[in-house]
């Protein structure tokens, strides 16, 4: 038996950034995103959409890239909740990229398993995962793959190179792109989520659109 729902739902032709930050019901400088253990270390959606354009900059400046055919550059991210997750994973959409994370759980032998699956342009990760994230790397052989570290710690809103220090937060912006395309809007991914791996090997499954999922090989 097939049970739709009463409501209507229409899926408006636009990108998920641009959609994001023009029909939110928050105010513009509204706390959205905060802190617990600091309460003043806090996103707005002006800050944040801020946060995503400069990030998405700064991201690009590390090679990754809008896509210009089907293949795409993987960004992994690999915490536990903190206000910069949001801004972070919108940065990478902004770029061009995909998202794809990895539990804060997961062992450095899971970490390396799934670089080798998804073949990521660079690893972000924030402190408390980092020992997992490097022998993650290192297991998986990815020479030259970056590590970036993410922190709100603090009163933080920070995101680094681990080898350099330098910031990837840019002090330049990056428009949304601001797709209508419906057919480009159904085909861009921008999530790659894993399965827990109860029965086997965690596989990647990419959202195509909303009602559509399709396994990453």
């Amino acid at each position: 038996m097939v049970f739709k729902s009463p409501f209507p739902l229409s899926v408006p032709n636009n990108d998920l950034l641009t959609y994001l930050f023009t029909s939110t019901i928050f105010q513009p400088d509204q706390k959205v995103w905060i802190e617990a253990n600091h309460p003043t270390n806090f996103f707005t959606p002006t800050t944040a959409k801020d946060y995503s354009h400069r990030i998405g900059h700064g991201l690009q400046s590390l090679g990754v890239s809008r896509p210009r055919g089907p293949k795409r550059d993987i960004v992994l991210l690999v915490s536990e909740n903190s206000i910069m997750t949001p801004v972070t994973m919108f940065g990478i959409i902004n770029a061009g990229g995909v998202v794809c994370t990895a539990s804060p759980l997961a062992s450095g032998m899971e970490i390396a398993r799934q670089i080798g699956s998804c073949e990521p342009r660079l690893v972000i990760s924030s402190p408390a995962c980092l020992g997992n994230v490097k022998e993650g790397v290192e297991r998986s052989g990815m020479r030259g793959l970056k590590i970036v570290i993410m922190s709100s710690a603090e009163g933080k809103k920070e995101l680094k190179l681990l080898d350099s220090g330098e910031s990837v937060i840019s002090d330049k912006k990056l428009e949304f792109e601001n797709i209508t395309d419906q057919q480009e809007l159904t085909k861009r991914v921008i999530f790659l989520g894993y399965s827990s791996g109860t029965t086997g090997v965690p596989k990647g499954i990419i959202p195509i659109n909303l009602c559509l999922l399709e396994a990453f090989n």
